[in-house]
Order: C-alpha cells, then structure tokens, then sequence
C-alpha cells in the first residue's frame, strides 16, 4: 500500500508564480540556428521553433503583483523558418538512425560541441556518481552536459518562472515553464528527473518543456529530497504529492476549472510518478485529485527499488515491501504508458511484469521500446516532437481519470 501521505488538498500558501521576486521570466533572444552534420552513419538535425514567448508583468506601485494564469499576457513572437537543414518547430533531435549505443553517443559530444548557448544554471554534474563511474560516465558526462545546454536554449525561448518553493526544504523547489494560452484547455506536465535518489537536479531537466509548450501544456519540473541528505522513503514520494497541492494552489484557471494533470518520471522518477498513480488509495475522496490526475508516464523505470539504492531509499524490510509499487497497484489511474530503452533488459523485464499487473486490475498500458535505446536516451527521447512516447504523453491529456476499464484478467 502507498504510503500515508498529506493529502493534497490541504491548505497552502498560495505562490505568486507570475511575480517579479520569485524567479524569471524568459525573454526570447535571437534564434540559435545549426546546420545538421553528419558522424559516421548518424545524422541530427537541430531544430528551432519559429514561435517565441516572453510574459509581461503589469507593474504595480506597491508589494510583488498577483497575477493568475487566467490573467496573463503572453506575446508570440515569430521568426522567418529556416529552409533545408535549418529545420524548424522543435528544440531537438530528428532521432538519430541509431546502430549501437557508442554512434547515440558519439553524436551527442558533437551535438554538445555544437551548441551555440551556455550552460544552464544547474548542480555541478562532475560530482554524481553515475559520472564519475567507470563503467558509464562518460556517457552521463555527455547526457549532462547536453541536457544544460538544451535548458539554457529552451529558457531563452519560452516563457518562465524558476525555484518557485513547493515547500520549506531547500530541495523542495520546482521551475515552471509557460505556454502562450495556460488556461486554454488546462492541461499540465509534471516531469520527474532521476538519478537515483543521490543525484540530479531540475536545473538540468528544462530542456523537456519545449515541445510541449508549443502544444499548449503547462510543464512544471521540481527537484526533491534525496537520500545523500538522509531523507529516504517515502520522502520523496511525499515531495511528488506536495508539487500537485502546488499546483492545486497556484496553477488554478477559476475555481470551476480542473486542470489535466500527467506526471511524467525517468529513472527512479519513473517509480515516484508510479507511486502516485498506480495506487490512488492515498488521495482518499477527494474529486479535485481524481479528476485532475489523468495519466502516468512510466520510462525506464525500476518499479521494485533497484538493490543498488535500496540501503539507503528502503533500508529496512517493510520500507523496501511499501516502496515495491509493483506490488501495490490499487485503483491505477486509466492512462499508463511504459517505456524503456531496448538495450535496458533489466528495465524491460520490469515493464513486462508491470504490464501484467495493470491488466490484472483492468488496465492496458501504451508500451513504448526506443530501439538500440539506452538509459540516457529514453530521457532526451521523451522531449523530441517526432517521437512516439512524445505522441504517448500528449494523447495521455484526453483520458479522464476514471475512464472504463476493461474487465480484470480474472474475472469471467
């Protein structure tokens, strides 16, 4: 069973994410174009949207402005769309003609090199484990690296706001990124990073608001408590449902207005978002949630903690028994999509078990392979407009919650 968590329809301060003194607004800049270049038998072609958005403030004489989303003014600019190489209207890769794990990243360094921008603000990647491992860390030395520079070109395009408090731990903060219309078919993206629990940052994650900003979703990218500061489960599964009482308190279009909600997770944030929506005993009766909570996106997931994390995320035999959410599954919510990377067959064998699950309980997940994907891909893969876990994700909005179940696998 989920473990017992605030519910999130207690009462919190309500945020001012529109002003001034609680981060910063993008302002769009001066596109960065870049030819597509061939490396060995892969080719990507960077590509940038012809649609800018800066958010304006409405100045007021005294104290921080409070603006709602139903109230902002957003002005779309657009640029000339460059012919040939120079595609347009997305942030990412045309996915590269993958033969094996070294060309994915061999045209990362160089697309890496390439980039015109600086880093964004973020952690100090030198440091995680998975990039000072022997095994991998040139690959998440690269993956980092990218995903900063990524970031930083996607907070001088879009709209939004950074380190907005979702509570009083220092981790406990999460940056929002704004589409032109936010309360125009409400519809918002949690995007949960992994690393772990030791490693990682929402610094490095803003990359993956592009493309679903340009689709009118709302995308909020929050950092959590992690085991390295001694805080293990269920902390960081709290830290999830905290973000959707923010979101509850200062994302709100009108009262008479729910908005869509689908949490996304990579990694072990592909156990947090499962967590809370595969068993929904947590949220109680309360409508608000089970209305706005439409769908889960489940990549490259462990949804048994992985041994290597367990002492410290579960270290003790109940902790370890609760956090298998695997074997948990209770009232799911309708829409569940699984994916993973072909070369992750560990990752792989818990989808499968996780599918069989699901079914048992009435639901068919929308399963996604990334062929010759490994776990660093399936991360920049769910950000790329022409990908079908992208397709997934959007399509997740148009489920409600308590859509029709087909009937348990055990039931006649």
């Amino acid at each position: 069973m989920s473990p017992t968590m605030n519910n999130a329809a207690t009462t919190s301060p309500t945020h001012d994410v529109l002003s001034r003194d609680t981060g910063e607004i993008g302002d769009p800049s001066s596109a960065v174009s870049i030819d597509s270049f061939g490396l060995a038998q892969s080719m990507i072609a960077f590509r940038f949207g012809a649609n800018e958005m800066a958010l304006r403030q409405r100045a007021q004489a005294e104290g921080p402005e409070m603006v709602s989303l139903r109230d902002a003014e957003v002005i779309s600019t657009s640029t000339r769309k460059p012919e040939g190489a120079q595609a347009v209207n997305a942030h990412a890769t045309t996915r590269c003609q993958r033969t094996g794990p070294a060309l994915a990243l061999a045209a990362m360094v160089g697309l890496a090199a390439m980039i015109g921008v600086p880093a964004a603000k973020a952690q100090d990647a030198a440091a995680y484990p998975s990039v000072t491992s022997a095994s991998a860390g040139n690959s998440y030395r690269v993956f980092y690296s990218l995903a900063d520079r990524l970031t930083a070109d996607t907070r001088q395009r879009v709209a939004h706001r950074l380190g907005l408090p979702y509570g009083p731990e220092p981790r406990q903060r999460l940056d929002l990124y704004l589409p032109a219309a936010p309360c125009i078919d409400q519809r918002v993206l949690i995007y949960v990073h992994g690393g772990n629990f030791v490693e990682g940052d929402r610094e490095h994650y803003g990359y993956v608001a592009r493309d679903y900003i340009a689709n009118g979703v709302t995308v909020v990218v929050p950092s959590y408590r992690l085991t390295r500061d001694g805080h293990s489960y269920p902390a960081q599964i709290e830290d999830l449902a905290q973000v959707l009482t923010w979101v509850r308190g200062s994302l709100s279009c009108g009262e008479d207005k729910v908005p869509q909600i689908v949490i996304a997770g990579h990694s072990v944030g592909a156990l947090m978002a499962a967590s809370l929506g595969l068993d929904r005993r947590w949220m109680g009766n309360d409508p608000w949630l089970r209305e706005a909570l439409r769908g889960v996106v489940l990549i490259s997931g462990h949804f048994r903690p992985d041994p290597a994390i367990a002492q410290a995320y579960a270290p003790t035999p109940a902790s370890m028994a609760a956090a298998a959410i695997a074997d948990h599954v209770s009232d799911p919510v309708a829409r569940v999509v699984i994916a993973y990377g072909s070369n992750e067959t560990a990752r792989a064998l818990s989808a499968d078990e996780l599918d069989k699950v699901l079914r048992a309980e009435g639901i068919v997940p929308q399963t996604y392979a990334l062929p010759a994907g490994n776990h660093s891909d399936t991360a920049l893969d769910f950000s790329l407009p022409d990908s079908p876990l992208f397709a997934l994700t959007l399509a997740s909005f148009d489920h409600g919650a308590d859509a029709p179940k087909t009937p348990p696998s055990n039931t006649p």
